[in-house]
């Protein structure tokens, strides 16, 4: 089961790999969507999303974040059911 940042990082990825043709979004790029959370809280929960299988981090400096198929399905499921409006306002 996802906790609350997970899930509204997750669909702020998804959200940032549709806007402007960014693909794929890097590290940076999604954490500034999260100003309110430390660097190394945010990176745990991007890890654990990598863990169970949402999304893939490339090594190296740039370190983009890619999806996965079931990771994107969640997202949209997630967007219309779970996540409060308030919250993905401020995302992107």
């Amino acid at each position: 089961m996802l906790n609350s940042s997970e899930m509204a990082i997750l669909v702020a990825l998804k959200r940032l790999g549709k806007r402007d043709g960014i693909f794929p979004p890097i590290m940076l790029t999604l954490k500034n969507q999260f100003e309110d959370m430390e660097y190394n809280v945010f990176f745990q929960h991007v890890m654990s999303l990598q863990d169970k299988g949402y999304l893939k981090v490339a090594s190296g400096k740039a370190r983009g974040l890619f999806i996965s198929k079931e990771g994107f399905a969640l997202a949209e499921a997630l967007e219309q059911e779970h996540i409060p409006m308030a919250r993905l306002v401020t995302l992107v």
